[in-house]
């Protein structure tokens, strides 16, 4: 038997995963705010996951500056504080 079939044990195994992980919202275009947050004492990073863009074409045309500082800015900002800090990040994209 294929236990991941088994819906309620789906659901657990999910539920158990999603919950093992600190997931944070930040505008990592600001390097300053992106620093203090990786360098304060309440949390330990063993890996960075980094799934952060701007992705609506309409907006990126329309705000293209924006679409940079969040995409292009943000990503070396956090790529920079993860060579800094030793700490892996692996980035997910889709461009």
């Amino acid at each position: 038997m294929n236990l991941i079939h088994v819906p309620q044990l789906k659901s657990q195994i999910l539920s158990n995963l999603i919950n093992s992980f600190d997931i944070t919202y930040l505008n990592i275009a600001n390097f300053e705010n992106l620093h203090n947050y990786f360098l304060s004492k309440k949390f330990n990073f063993d890996i960075v996951i980094h799934l952060a863009a701007q992705t609506q074409v309409i907006d990126a045309y329309e705000n293209p500056r924006k679409t940079f500082e969040y995409n292009i800015q943000g990503t070396w900002n956090l790529y920079e504080i993860c060579r800094v800090t030793n700490i892996p990040i692996i980035n997910a994209s889709s461009d």
